[in-house]
């Protein structure tokens, strides 16, 4: 809940928002959705375990008053069913080195740090937090 509160306190100055599984997004998703739409700078990503109905709700209100997607707004994975086996090769490898993170919610958004999103295979196939990064234009 701290970081909404934050960026409740911060709006002005705050550009971009990167929420892992940052608690209190149902309470705060109407003040993240004017912020974010208050500007058109910004950019709005989240992953976690705990509040993916939250974020994506989050994410499809954003892209409904825009009247379609919106690329700087993220909610990933959407729902629970990408941390179920065989639902990412990524997430079950890890989970071969540390079986005990299949089922414990509290650490799913390092399924971010691990991987998230399938890339094309080789050189330039990038994880879900490099493009997490890189989206923001670091």
């Amino acid at each position: 809940m701290s970081m909404w509160a934050a960026l409740a306190s911060n709006k002005q100055r705050v550009s971009e928002v990167y929420a892992f599984d940052a608690r209190g997004a149902p309470s705060s998703a109407g003040a993240a959705i004017q912020w974010f739409n208050a500007r058109s700078d910004t950019v709005l990503r989240m992953t976690g375990g705990y509040q993916l109905a939250a974020n994506e709700g989050i994410r499809m209100s954003i892209e409904k008053l825009a009247g379609g997607p919106v690329s700087r707004v993220t909610a990933t994975p959407p729902n629970r069913k990408a941390y179920a086996a065989g639902s990412n090769p990524l997430w079950d490898h890890v989970i071969t080195f540390y079986p005990e993170l299949r089922e414990r919610v509290d650490v799913w958004h390092q399924f971010a740090v691990f991987g998230g999103y399938v890339a094309v295979p080789g050189p330039f196939a990038l994880t879900f937090l490099q493009r997490f990064l890189q989206d923001s234009l670091f």
